[in-house]
């Protein structure tokens, strides 16, 4: 076997709590998290294998946030509590082979994974005015290839080309609000943008006694049929308001194709996939009450 591999994995968590007190007691966590990564692995120019020999690529990047807490406590005759969380993870994962390659089997993959798991980010305040807030974004990009390179010359028996992607998402945002005016606010953003494509590249020949198989597939999970995404908000005294926004953006470009002005000769099963898939689960409510409102 010949195997060629690159690999990221990166794990980031952290916990903020800021509280405040006095007359007018006014805390707030302001917290930007960016994770950028480039994985590439390549087998590219004149490459003859043995009989059985076997041509292995693959780059594979996994980010992580986790377990991240973010709150704010203030109180006072007017406590005021505000947190706001953004965290991003940009991902380019490449795997690609090229020039003139024979052996046996070639296997292509590249793989992209953006978890962000049990992010909890919390707002509290009470007083004579209690007025909090809470904020999550949450910015997932990721960009995974699987191809061969233009002007290729391939012969073997077995050629797969794979791109896959997955991000998951979990979280919770809350807030909560008491005094004799009282206003809770959470808002929640989710924005996720792939690119996953498989593919050969153009003016290629390909000659392969077996199988081509060239698959992509992007799966997106918000929350899981047993934990949902919750964004919450709740607040009560005098005169209480709450309100709670969840706002989720999905953008899959997901392809699997054969470039143009190829010759593929003698394959007995060329199968081509491209695959979209995204799962949701999740609670939106706000409730407030009070005595006049």
């Amino acid at each position: 076997k010949i195997n060629v591999s690159a690999t990221s994995n990166e794990t980031y968590n952290f916990n903020a709590v800021t509280g405040a007190g006095g007359t007018a007691g006014v805390a707030g966590v302001v917290y930007t998290n960016l994770i950028n990564n480039t994985v590439e692995a390549g087998a590219n120019g004149t490459l003859t294998g043995k009989t059985n020999s076997v041509l292995n690529v693959k780059a594979k990047d996994e980010a992580t946030y986790s377990h991240l807490v973010a709150g704010t406590i203030a109180g006072g005759v007017a406590g005021v509590g505000g947190t706001i969380t953004t965290n991003s993870i940009t991902s380019t994962v490449l795997a690609s082979t090229g020039g003139t390659v024979n052996v046996k089997d070639i296997s292509v993959t590249a793989e992209g994974i953006q978890k962000f798991e049990d992010m909890y980010v919390v707002g509290l305040a009470g007083g004579g005015v209690g007025v909090s807030g809470s904020a999550l974004a949450v910015i997932s990009d990721a960009t995974v290839k699987a191809y061969t390179a233009d002007n290729s010359n391939l012969t073997v028996k077995n050629l797969i080309l794979d791109a896959k992607n997955t991000t998951n998402i979990s979280e919770v945002v809350g807030t909560v609000s008491g005094g004799g005016v009282a206003i809770g606010a959470s808002v929640g953003v989710n924005k996720i943008t792939n690119t996953v494509e498989a593919y050969t590249g153009k003016n290629s020949t390909i000659v392969a006694d077996n199988n081509i198989k060239i698959n992509a597939i992007s799966t997106n999970n918000l929350g899981d049929k047993n934990k949902n995404i919750w964004v919450v908000a709740g607040s009560g005294g005098v005169a209480g308001v709450a309100g709670a926004v969840l706002v989720n953006y999905i953008e899959d470009n997901v392809n699997a194709f054969v470039g143009m002005a190829n010759n593929i000769r003698n394959a007995k099963d060329l199968s081509i996939s491209a695959t979209a898939n995204s799962n949701i689960y999740e609670t939106v409510g706000g409730a407030a009450v009070g005595g006049l409102l």
